[in-house]
């Protein structure tokens, strides 16, 4: 198997990302929204921080363990592994009850 083989066209490549870019947009404001409304005022700065570096640093080592992922065990078993987890993950943000009811308690 060539190289070339592996890699999608550009067009491919192109709508990927903007689908993906598309579908974080409007996931960051509430989530930003929700730490600046529930941080108090002398925290929020560290919070903002400890959540950008850990988004950051997040980013190369799953692009590192996906590589290797895809190395040792091929696509369709990571792609399998990575779409249960993203789906357990939702479950569980679903079915905790202060997330649901986070509209109905404000802190000051």
């Amino acid at each position: 198997m060539k190289r070339s083989d592996l890699t999608p066209p550009l067009w491919a490549s192109v709508a990927a990302l903007a689908i993906a870019g598309l579908a974080n947009g409007p996931v960051d404001p509430p989530i930003f929204t929700l730490i600046q409304e529930r941080t108090s005022g002398r925290l929020l700065g560290r919070v903002n921080g400890a959540t950008f570096a850990l988004a950051i640093g997040a980013a190369p080592l799953g692009a590192t363990l996906a590589g290797w992922a895809l190395g040792a065990f091929g696509l369709k078993p990571v792609l399998i592994t990575i779409a249960s987890g993203l789906l357990i993950v939702s479950l569980t943000l679903v079915s905790i009850p202060a997330l649901r009811d986070m509209d109905a308690t404000k802190v000051p």
